[in-house]
C-alpha cells in the first residue's frame, strides 16, 4: 500500500473514532517516512482526543518542526495538507490543543496571519504556557507589522523557553523594526542583548548577527555594525539574507 492510500486509512480510521488504532497505523508509517509532517499531525490529533495531552503536545512541536524545516517549494503544499487532515477534525474537536498549534503554523505558512493568531489565541486560552502558540503569536503579528505585538509575544516565548534561539533572534529583529518605527533607541539595544543570547545558544545563526549589525546601525556605530554584518556574510546566510546583509554593508560604509 502506498502512503497515500495508507494515509487514507488512517485518516478514516481516526475519524470514526478508532485513535489508538489511527496511533498504531500512524507509527508504522512514520517508520519508513520518518518526521512527515502530515502523519505527525494525525497523531498529535488521535493523542490528545484520547487524553494523552503531554505527549500530544510534543507530537504536535515535532510537527511544526517538520513543517518548517520542509524544502521550500513544497512547504505551502505540506501546510495545506496539515489543514485538510485539522478541518476533518474542527467540527468535533475545536479545543484540541495539539491540533490547534499545528493548524497556527500551517496557516501561518499560507500567508494566513490572521487565521494564525485566531488558533493561537485560542490556544493560549487553554494554555498559557505553550511556547509554541506564544511563537507563532509573534510570527503572526509581525507579519503585519504590528511590532508591540509582536515583541510582547516573543519575549513571552523566551521566557518560557529560554534556550530556544528562535525566539530571541526574532524579538531582537522585532525589537529593531520597533525601534526603527519609534525612534526609541533603547530597543536596538535590546536587539543586540536578544540576538547575543541567540548566538550563545547557537553560534551560526545569521539573522542574529544581521540584526546585531543593524541595531548597531541605529545606534550610530557603524564600525561595530560592519563587523557584525560581515559575520553574518560569513555564515552562509539565505539568498534572501545575504541581499539584506550586503545593502546594510552599503548602507553602513556610506555613512562613515
Amino acid at each position: 500500500m502506498n502512503l497515500t492510500k495508507a494515509f487514507d486509512l488512517a485518516l478514516s480510521i481516526a475519524t470514526g473514532g478508532k485513535y489508538p488504532e489511527c496511533i498504531r497505523v500512524t507509527d508504522e508509517l512514520l517508520m519508513t517516512n520518518p518526521r512527515h509532517p502530515v502523519l505527525l499531525t494525525l497523531k498529535a490529533i488521535c493523542l490528545e482526543a484520547q487524553g494523552n495531552i503531554s505527549k500530544a503536545r510534543r507530537t504536535s512541536v515535532e510537527a511544526i518542526h517538520s513543517i518548517e524545516f520542509t524544502d521550500p517549494d513544497q512547504k505551502a503544499e505540506i501546510a495545506e495538507s496539515c489543514r485538510y487532515v485539522i478541518d476533518k477534525f474542527l467540527p468535533r474537536h475545536s479545543s484540541n490543543v495539539a491540533m490547534l498549534t499545528v493548524l497556527a503554523a500551517a496557516q501561518y505558512q499560507l500567508q494566513g496571519y490572521d487565521s494564525c493568531l485566531a488558533a493561537c489565541r485560542t490556544v493560549l486560552d487553554k494554555d498559557k504556557s505553550n511556547f509554541a502558540a506564544w511563537l507563532y503569536k509573534g510570527y503572526g503579528h509581525a507579519a503585519q507589522q504590528d511590532w508591540s505585538k509582536a515583541l510582547e509575544a516573543y519575549q513571552t516565548a523566551s521566557e518560557l523557553d529560554p534556550q530556544n534561539p528562535d525566539a530571541w533572534w526574532n524579538l531582537g529583529a522585532c525589537a529593531n523594526a520597533f525601534g526603527q518605527m519609534t525612534g526609541n533607541l533603547k530597543l536596538h539595544k535590546t536587539a543586540i542583548e536578544a540576538c547575543e543570547k541567540a548566538l550563545h545558544l547557537e553560534r551560526n545563526r545569521p539573522e542574529a548577527q544581521y540584526n546585531i549589525g543593524i541595531a548597531y546601525g541605529f545606534l550610530g556605530k557603524h564600525r561595530e555594525a560592519l563587523l557584525a554584518l560581515n559575520k553574518a556574510k560569513e555564515m552562509n546566510p539565505s539568498p534572501q539574507l545575504r541581499v539584506a546583509i550586503d545593502h546594510a554593508i552599503r548602507v553602513c560604509e556610506s555613512e562613515m
